[in-house]
This record gives C-alpha cells, sequence and structure tokens, in this order.
C-alpha cells in the first residue's frame, strides 16, 4: 500500500474539535512553557502542599458528610451537567437513561421480586440461590439506584417506586 492509499478521515470528523480534557491538557502546557506555576493533581503521592481552596472544598464536604464513595452509577447532579454539555456542546442528542438501566438482569429480576412484596429469603428460594447472594444483589440496587443508608427513608420501597415509575407500573 502506497503512502497516498491510506483512506482520510471523515470530514465532519472535522467539526468534533478537541475534548475538553485536551483543551485543558494543552493550556496546562502552555503555561508551563511560559513559566508559570501550575498544581498538577494526579495520582500517586502528592509532591506539594494542599492548596487552601481544596482544604476549603474538603472541610466543607465534611460538614455536609460526604465522606463515602460516589455511588457506582455515578453522582446525579454531575450526570445531569454532563448530558446537559453533551447535548449543547457537543451536538449530540443524548436522553437520560433511567437509573434501572444501570442494574444487571439479575438485580432486576430480584428488583422485580422486591416489587412483588416478596422478602430476601422469598427470593433466594425462588432463584434457588443463597439469601447472602440476594442481600449482595440488593446492595447493589441500592448502589445503583443512589439509595444512601443514612437517612430516615426505607431503601427498598424507594428502589420499587424507582422500578415501576421505569417500568410504567407505577
Amino acid at each position: 500500500m502506497t503512502e497516498g492509499s491510506f483512506p482520510r478521515p471523515a470530514k465532519r470528523f472535522a467539526s468534533v474539535g478537541f475534548s475538553e480534557i485536551v483543551v485543558v491538557r494543552n493550556r496546562v502546557m502552555d503555561l508551563l512553557a511560559a513559566g508559570h506555576r501550575v498544581w498538577r493533581f494526579e495520582g500517586g503521592e502528592p509532591y506539594m502542599a494542599t492548596p487552601d481552596p481544596m482544604k476549603e472544598a474538603m472541610g466543607g464536604a465534611l460538614q455536609r458528610n460526604e465522606t463515602r464513595y460516589a455511588p457506582s452509577s455515578g453522582i446525579p447532579d454531575l450526570r445531569k451537567a454532563i448530558l446537559e454539555k453533551v447535548r449543547t456542546r457537543n451536538g449530540i442528542p443524548a436522553e437520560a437513561e433511567s437509573p434501572i438501566d444501570a442494574l444487571s438482569p439479575r438485580e432486576r429480576e430480584v428488583l422485580s421480586l422486591m416489587a412483588e412484596g416478596r422478602t430476601n429469603n422469598a427470593i433466594a428460594e425462588q432463584l434457588v440461590v443463597t439469601s447472602g447472594a440476594v442481600e449482595k444483589h440488593v446492595s447493589s440496587i441500592f448502589g445503583k439506584l443512589n439509595l444512601s443508608a443514612a437517612g430516615d427513608d426505607h431503601r427498598r420501597v424507594l428502589a420499587v417506586l424507582a422500578f415501576l415509575r421505569a417500568t410504567d407500573g407505577g
């Protein structure tokens, strides 16, 4: 194959532009090249003192009791912001997905049986698994639906309500 015979990218590719992370990286590189000091937050052990704005943000998170890992399905407000950015800035007609979509088929099956009012033991019997396996599925469901253990809400009921809304049952 000769050099000129390689396929070229589609013309529409030229309109995509750089992702935000590439724009930020390029800006950082430009600032460093110009001799500016840039705080770089990367993996591994930090090599400098934690900047005051970071300390203040961490203190605020502690005051709000935001001390746990984010749910595996993401932070709802952040997911909404990303969806809006993808729609407006990238021109991609993205739609919000139901949190139920993040569940595995087995988790949906467990949630469906929860919606029928079954206990974990009854679900385990029907699915021919241990009650411990059902408890792990239920815990995963709560995580993926962003249902934290804190507060006065009944997570099992809230999970069933989310399931019913997503399946046009409620």
